[in-house]
Protein backbone atom coordinates (compact mmCIF):
# COMPACT_ATOMS: atom_id res chain seq x y z
CA UNK A 1 0.00 0.00 0.00
CA UNK A 2 0.90 3.75 -0.87
CA UNK A 3 -0.23 6.78 0.75
CA UNK A 4 -1.69 9.12 -2.31
CA UNK A 5 0.43 12.77 -2.60
CA UNK A 6 -2.83 14.48 -2.96
CA UNK A 7 -5.51 12.96 -1.19
CA UNK A 8 -3.79 11.19 1.50
CA UNK A 9 -5.53 7.98 0.72
CA UNK A 10 -3.84 4.51 0.90
CA UNK A 11 -4.25 2.77 -2.65
CA UNK A 12 -2.27 -0.48 -3.79
CA UNK A 13 1.26 0.46 -5.32
CA UNK A 14 1.12 -0.25 -9.77
CA UNK A 15 4.78 -0.19 -10.51
CA UNK A 16 6.11 3.80 -10.11
CA UNK A 17 2.16 4.94 -9.04
CA UNK A 18 2.36 7.97 -7.10
CA UNK A 19 -1.40 8.65 -6.69
CA UNK A 20 -4.46 7.00 -6.18
CA UNK A 21 -6.45 8.14 -9.23
CA UNK A 22 -6.84 10.06 -12.30
CA UNK A 23 -8.06 13.35 -10.69
CA UNK A 24 -5.38 13.39 -8.05
CA UNK A 25 -2.82 12.90 -10.90
CA UNK A 26 -4.35 15.78 -13.09
CA UNK A 27 -4.57 18.09 -10.04
CA UNK A 28 -0.63 17.49 -9.42
CA UNK A 29 0.21 18.00 -12.97
CA UNK A 30 -1.66 21.52 -13.05
CA UNK A 31 -0.34 22.27 -9.59
CA UNK A 32 3.05 22.06 -10.85
CA UNK A 33 2.56 23.57 -14.14
CA UNK A 34 1.07 27.13 -12.43
CA UNK A 35 4.18 26.83 -9.85
CA UNK A 36 7.04 26.48 -12.69
CA UNK A 37 4.85 29.31 -14.90
CA UNK A 38 4.81 31.43 -12.06
CA UNK A 39 8.61 30.97 -11.15
CA UNK A 40 9.26 32.07 -14.98
CA UNK A 41 7.85 34.53 -15.07
CA UNK A 42 9.12 35.95 -11.93
CA UNK A 43 12.72 35.34 -13.15
CA UNK A 44 11.94 36.94 -16.25
CA UNK A 45 10.38 40.22 -14.48
CA UNK A 46 13.07 40.31 -12.40
CA UNK A 47 15.67 40.14 -15.57
CA UNK A 48 14.07 42.82 -17.52
CA UNK A 49 14.05 44.82 -14.38
CA UNK A 50 17.58 44.41 -13.98
CA UNK A 51 18.56 45.21 -17.66
CA UNK A 52 16.47 48.24 -17.61
CA UNK A 53 18.04 49.25 -14.59
CA UNK A 54 21.64 49.19 -16.17
CA UNK A 55 20.64 50.43 -19.69
CA UNK A 56 19.51 53.41 -17.22
CA UNK A 57 22.11 53.49 -15.16
CA UNK A 58 24.53 53.02 -18.34
CA UNK A 59 23.12 55.00 -21.49
CA UNK A 60 23.67 53.97 -25.00
CA UNK A 61 26.24 51.85 -23.52
CA UNK A 62 24.10 48.27 -23.51
CA UNK A 63 21.74 46.06 -26.23
CA UNK A 64 18.84 44.15 -24.31
CA UNK A 65 17.07 41.70 -26.23
CA UNK A 66 13.08 41.84 -25.75
CA UNK A 67 13.49 38.99 -23.08
CA UNK A 68 15.50 41.47 -21.02
CA UNK A 69 18.99 39.49 -21.53
CA UNK A 70 22.27 41.99 -21.78
CA UNK A 71 23.85 40.71 -24.85
CA UNK A 72 26.52 43.33 -25.20
CA UNK A 73 28.04 45.62 -22.94
CA UNK A 74 30.22 48.88 -23.40
CA UNK A 75 32.88 48.34 -21.36
CA UNK A 76 35.91 51.23 -21.03
CA UNK A 77 35.32 51.83 -24.81
CA UNK A 78 35.06 47.86 -25.60
CA UNK A 79 32.27 46.01 -26.47
CA UNK A 80 31.89 42.96 -24.24
CA UNK A 81 29.06 39.84 -24.15
CA UNK A 82 28.84 37.73 -20.79
CA UNK A 83 29.52 33.72 -21.84
CA UNK A 84 26.56 31.47 -21.17
CA UNK A 85 28.61 28.93 -20.01
CA UNK A 86 31.07 30.26 -17.68
CA UNK A 87 29.26 33.25 -17.10
CA UNK A 88 32.50 35.87 -17.56
CA UNK A 89 32.20 38.75 -19.04
CA UNK A 90 34.57 38.70 -22.08
CA UNK A 91 34.94 40.96 -25.42
CA UNK A 92 33.36 39.63 -28.87
CA UNK A 93 36.45 38.71 -30.30
CA UNK A 94 36.37 35.35 -27.96
CA UNK A 95 33.04 34.48 -29.43
CA UNK A 96 32.37 33.15 -32.59
CA UNK A 97 30.30 34.71 -35.30
CA UNK A 98 26.62 32.64 -35.64
CA UNK A 99 24.03 34.45 -37.68
CA UNK A 100 21.64 32.48 -35.66
CA UNK A 101 21.49 34.35 -32.99
CA UNK A 102 20.40 38.51 -32.03
CA UNK A 103 23.40 39.92 -31.66
CA UNK A 104 26.17 37.80 -34.18
CA UNK A 105 27.47 35.59 -31.77
CA UNK A 106 27.35 32.32 -29.91
CA UNK A 107 26.03 32.27 -26.42
CA UNK A 108 29.55 30.15 -25.37
CA UNK A 109 32.67 32.05 -25.40
CA UNK A 110 35.52 29.77 -27.91
CA UNK A 111 36.81 28.17 -24.45
CA UNK A 112 33.77 27.10 -23.26
CA UNK A 113 32.81 25.97 -27.21
CA UNK A 114 36.25 23.37 -26.76
CA UNK A 115 35.31 22.16 -23.68
CA UNK A 116 31.78 21.07 -24.54
CA UNK A 117 33.18 19.58 -28.40
CA UNK A 118 35.93 17.93 -26.37
CA UNK A 119 33.25 16.70 -23.99
CA UNK A 120 30.83 15.69 -27.24
CA UNK A 121 33.64 13.81 -29.19
CA UNK A 122 34.53 11.87 -26.19
CA UNK A 123 31.05 9.79 -26.76
CA UNK A 124 31.85 7.13 -29.46
CA UNK A 125 28.58 7.26 -31.02
CA UNK A 126 28.77 11.09 -31.27
CA UNK A 127 31.75 11.44 -32.59
CA UNK A 128 31.35 8.69 -35.61
CA UNK A 129 28.67 10.90 -36.22
CA UNK A 130 30.81 14.17 -36.63
CA UNK A 131 33.24 12.28 -38.30
CA UNK A 132 30.59 11.12 -40.83
CA UNK A 133 29.12 15.06 -41.14
CA UNK A 134 32.75 16.06 -41.98
CA UNK A 135 33.25 13.50 -44.17
CA UNK A 136 29.90 14.37 -46.12
CA UNK A 137 30.79 17.78 -46.26
CA UNK A 138 34.01 16.97 -47.69
CA UNK A 139 32.59 15.07 -50.68
CA UNK A 140 30.36 17.61 -51.45
CA UNK A 141 32.20 20.63 -51.14
CA UNK A 142 35.65 19.58 -52.65
CA UNK A 143 36.43 22.82 -53.89
CA UNK A 144 35.85 24.97 -50.40
CA UNK A 145 37.28 22.20 -48.76
CA UNK A 146 40.62 22.85 -50.93
CA UNK A 147 40.67 26.49 -50.32
CA UNK A 148 40.32 26.39 -46.78
CA UNK A 149 43.56 23.67 -46.31
CA UNK A 150 45.43 26.07 -48.54
CA UNK A 151 44.35 29.00 -46.13
CA UNK A 152 45.67 26.84 -43.10
CA UNK A 153 48.58 26.48 -45.23
CA UNK A 154 49.54 30.23 -45.75
CA UNK A 155 48.43 30.81 -42.20
CA UNK A 156 51.26 28.30 -40.69
CA UNK A 157 53.43 30.03 -43.07
CA UNK A 158 52.65 33.50 -41.84
CA UNK A 159 51.10 34.25 -45.47
CA UNK A 160 47.54 36.38 -46.40
CA UNK A 161 46.49 33.77 -48.91
CA UNK A 162 42.50 33.79 -50.38
CA UNK A 163 42.65 31.72 -53.22
CA UNK A 164 38.95 31.28 -54.01
CA UNK A 165 37.27 28.22 -55.50
CA UNK A 166 36.33 30.82 -58.55
CA UNK A 167 39.53 31.71 -58.80
CA UNK A 168 40.63 27.78 -58.85
CA UNK A 169 38.01 27.13 -61.46
CA UNK A 170 39.14 30.26 -64.06
CA UNK A 171 42.87 29.41 -63.92
CA UNK A 172 42.13 25.56 -64.20
CA UNK A 173 40.48 27.24 -67.75
CA UNK A 174 42.92 29.78 -68.43
CA UNK A 175 45.54 26.58 -68.59
CA UNK A 176 43.27 24.70 -70.81
CA UNK A 177 43.65 22.10 -68.15
CA UNK A 178 47.04 21.01 -68.42
CA UNK A 179 50.52 21.17 -67.05
CA UNK A 180 52.07 24.27 -67.52
CA UNK A 181 55.33 22.30 -67.74
CA UNK A 182 54.80 19.03 -69.48
CA UNK A 183 51.01 19.33 -71.02
CA UNK A 184 49.81 16.33 -69.00
CA UNK A 185 46.19 16.22 -68.38
CA UNK A 186 46.38 13.85 -65.76
CA UNK A 187 46.47 14.36 -61.71
CA UNK A 188 46.72 18.14 -62.06
CA UNK A 189 47.26 20.77 -58.97
CA UNK A 190 46.85 24.18 -58.47
CA UNK A 191 50.52 25.08 -57.47
CA UNK A 192 52.59 28.19 -56.41
CA UNK A 193 54.94 29.48 -59.50
CA UNK A 194 56.57 31.36 -56.79
CA UNK A 195 57.19 28.99 -53.39
CA UNK A 196 54.72 29.22 -50.40
CA UNK A 197 58.07 28.19 -48.67
CA UNK A 198 61.24 28.73 -50.40
CA UNK A 199 63.67 26.59 -49.59
CA UNK A 200 65.93 29.15 -48.85
CA UNK A 201 64.28 30.41 -46.11
CA UNK A 202 63.23 33.58 -47.90
CA UNK A 203 59.27 35.42 -47.71
CA UNK A 204 57.12 32.81 -48.98
CA UNK A 205 54.46 33.88 -51.71
CA UNK A 206 50.89 33.66 -51.86
CA UNK A 207 48.59 31.41 -54.02
CA UNK A 208 47.09 34.41 -56.55
CA UNK A 209 46.12 34.85 -59.95
CA UNK A 210 49.68 36.22 -61.00
CA UNK A 211 51.12 32.95 -58.80
CA UNK A 212 48.70 30.52 -59.51
CA UNK A 213 50.12 27.44 -62.33
CA UNK A 214 48.64 24.20 -63.14
CA UNK A 215 50.63 21.43 -62.87
CA UNK A 216 50.85 17.61 -62.98
CA UNK A 217 51.46 15.55 -59.80
CA UNK A 218 55.26 14.78 -61.07
CA UNK A 219 55.89 18.25 -62.32
CA UNK A 220 54.93 19.63 -59.01
CA UNK A 221 56.96 17.31 -56.77
CA UNK A 222 59.82 17.90 -59.28
CA UNK A 223 59.71 21.61 -58.48
CA UNK A 224 59.36 21.26 -54.78
CA UNK A 225 59.95 24.63 -52.84
CA UNK A 226 62.56 25.88 -55.29
CA UNK A 227 62.58 28.85 -57.07
CA UNK A 228 61.42 28.43 -60.85
CA UNK A 229 64.80 30.29 -62.19
CA UNK A 230 66.78 27.81 -60.06
CA UNK A 231 64.89 24.39 -62.31
CA UNK A 232 63.90 25.99 -65.52
CA UNK A 233 65.44 27.56 -68.87
CA UNK A 234 65.40 30.89 -69.02
CA UNK A 235 62.87 30.33 -71.74
CA UNK A 236 60.03 28.26 -69.58
CA UNK A 237 60.79 30.80 -67.19
CA UNK A 238 59.83 33.79 -68.69
CA UNK A 239 56.94 32.08 -70.91
CA UNK A 240 55.42 31.07 -67.58
CA UNK A 241 55.90 34.26 -66.15
CA UNK A 242 54.41 35.75 -69.00
CA UNK A 243 51.35 33.88 -69.12
CA UNK A 244 51.01 34.74 -65.21
CA UNK A 245 50.40 38.47 -66.07
CA UNK A 246 47.90 37.93 -68.86
CA UNK A 247 46.16 35.33 -66.62
CA UNK A 248 45.63 38.36 -63.76
CA UNK A 249 45.26 40.92 -66.37
CA UNK A 250 42.11 38.68 -67.62
CA UNK A 251 40.67 37.90 -63.89
CA UNK A 252 40.73 41.55 -63.33
CA UNK A 253 38.79 42.31 -66.79
CA UNK A 254 36.56 38.87 -65.58
CA UNK A 255 36.07 40.45 -62.39
CA UNK A 256 34.68 43.80 -63.88
CA UNK A 257 32.42 42.13 -66.66
CA UNK A 258 35.05 43.20 -69.25
CA UNK A 259 34.98 41.26 -72.55
CA UNK A 260 38.55 39.65 -72.86
CA UNK A 261 39.01 40.67 -76.33
CA UNK A 262 38.74 44.49 -75.35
Amino acid sequence: MKECGICGKLFPVNGNQRYCSKRCRAIAVATSKRIYSKSRCDRRRKAIIAARTYQFNNAKKVCITPHGMVIDVLIGGIWKKRCSKCSAMLPLSAFTHNEGNRDGFSFYCSKCNRIAEVKRLSCPIKAERSRDRRRRWHVNNRDRARAAYRRRRAAAAQVNEDFTPDMERFSTDFWDGRCAICGDTGQLVMDHWFPLQPADGGIGHALSMDNAVLMCSSCNSKKHNNHPADIYSSSLYGAICSKLGQQAHNWLLATKNIPLST
